[in-house]
């Protein structure tokens, strides 16, 4: 295994990943896997920075990282408006990330997705690629790094602090982390 910068023709093995470890709606209903590809997966692939861990040929992880807020709202527009006509609940969803983003931005304009294949995590990859991909935005001056993740998954929590992101605010459902660089 190896971590290399994204080329296009991992796209269909790094979406592949991506659905693997999406919702179980989003692997089994047309709408939400539309939602989950234009919302986490294609837009960063297209326009941000994607690091994926190799083999073989195909991505078995990533991470997809869009350096600065104001540039991934612009670069996304088009994706946002293909999740906007997918109806009303995307709309909500779509809405409540941007402002939570945007809420945050000053601090941590860059924010991460990261993803390994199951079965592969445990091994120190995701972190790899943690640390590749802040070592490159530290060499940008990119100032601070935030994601967003559910707040029942503990053990991604737990692997985040070990990673130093703090909680930077939250509720029952998720949680929304911030590393300084």
């Amino acid at each position: 295994m190896q971590i290399i910068d994204y080329k296009s023709s991992y796209k269909e093995s790094v979406r592949a990943v991506c659905l693997a470890t999406a919702s179980e709606r989003a692997r089994t209903q047309a709408t939400h896997r539309a939602f989950t590809f234009d919302m986490y997966c294609d837009e960063y692939l297209d326009h941000e920075i994607a690091l994926i861990l190799e083999d073989g040929g195909v991505a078995h992880g990533y991470v997809l990282c869009a350096p600065d807020f104001d540039d991934w709202v612009q670069h996304a527009r088009p994706y946002h408006e293909r999740i906007r006509s997918l109806g009303p609940a995307y709309v909500d969803r779509l809405a409540r990330e941007i402002d939570t983003y945007r809420r945050h931005k000053d601090r941590y304009p860059a924010h991460l997705h990261i993803d390994i294949e199951p079965g592969l995590t445990g091994g120190g990859w995701g972190g790899k690629l943690i640390e590749t991909l802040t070592d490159r935005l530290k060499a940008q001056n990119v100032p601070g790094l935030m994601l967003g993740v559910s707040a029942d998954n503990t053990a991604a929590i737990r692997f985040y602090e070990r990673h130093d992101f703090k909680r930077i605010e939250g509720d029952e459902l998720s949680l929304l982390m911030g590393r300084d660089l």
